[in-house]
Order: C-alpha cells, then structure tokens, then sequence
C-alpha cells in the first residue's frame, strides 16, 4: 500500500472519531480496499507530489526566501506534501490546508516504519474509538436516566398537589353538610 495513501487512512480514522464504531469500520475498510493499488507518488498538473516529513522544526514560508512571511510552522517528524522537484534548496509544501515553501534540507521521504506498527496504529485508533462511542453512549443514557427521573419527581409532586387539593375540597364539603345539619 502506498504510503501517502496509509497516511490519508490515518487521518480519516482520526477524523472518523466521533462516529459510530460500525460506521468507522465499514469507512475503513472502503478506504482500504480503495487504497490498496494506489501508488505512494500521484501526478498533479504541476507534477509529482509525494508524501515527506520534516527533520527538524521548521516553517512553511510565502515565498522561497528566507525574510519571506511564516505561514506556520511545524514540528519535527511532520508529514508534509511535498509538489515537484526542490527548486534553489527549497520545495513547495502543504500542510493542513497551507500552502508555502519549505527549505529543502528539512525534508526527507516519508517512509512507514512496517506493517506490524502501522497495524498496531490502527488497532490503538480503533480501541480509542471504541471507548469514544461507549462513553458517548454511557452520557447518554444517563440522561435519559435523568429525564425520566425528573418526569417522575414531577408526576408525584402534582399528585400530592391535587390530594391536597382534593382532601381540602372534600373537608370544605364536609364542614358545610354539618352546618347544615345543625
């Protein structure tokens, strides 16, 4: 499996997060089944992008020019997409949706570390996604738990509100029959 397309299986499984465990299975295996001929550099019009990471902290600039404006910048061991040839020691990037330059020196291919620790990735992710849901839906039944506790206090409360009002009735009745008794 290419491994920009294992890197876009883990962030739409971190994405997939708050969704159901059956749902967050299901798109996974599409993305896999999907991703399993997709090879690790794709052609774009303006060339070839490939999938790289940074080697040390560094920053996306505007321009390939060190006094350029910093766009943001990233941490060491970042995947970066990486468009085209360097161009004068720097490479044009994007990075969650930013688009710059880079200097070239702080790039290196993106290389998967093997299937046993990309498997174990994926297994963690999943098991987070499990508790997710099951905390989800423990909040959730507890509030329904709640509503109906609530809906319950409330119906008592109006019983005893109309007892006392229908004992206070009846006692009312019962004075006036013995006043009219007497």
């Amino acid at each position: 499996m290419g491994i920009l397309r294992c890197f876009m299986i883990k962030e739409e499984i971190i994405m997939m997060k708050k969704m159901g465990r059956s749902v967050c299975l299901t798109a996974m295996g599409l993305l896999l089944l999907l991703g399993l001929h997709m090879p690790v550099q794709a052609t774009e019009a303006e060339g070839v992008m490939t999938l790289q990471k940074t080697v040390k902290d560094t920053e996306i600039k505007e321009s390939p020019e060190d006094s350029a404006e910093t766009l943001r910048e990233i941490e060491e061991g970042t995947g970066v997409i990486v468009y085209g040839e360097p161009q004068d020691s720097w490479s044009r990037v994007e990075y969650d949706g930013v688009s710059g330059y880079m200097e070239s020196e702080a790039l290196e291919l993106y290389m998967a570390e093997g299937d046993e620790e990309l498997e174990q990735e994926f297994e963690e992710v999943q098991e987070e996604t499990v508790r997710t849901v099951e905390e989800s839906e423990l909040i959730q039944k507890s509030k329904r738990t709640s509503m109906i506790w609530g809906i319950v206090i409330a119906v008592l409360v109006a019983a005893i509100f109309v007892v006392g009002i229908l004992s206070a009735i009846k006692k009312e009745k019962a004075g006036e029959e013995r006043e009219e008794e007497t």
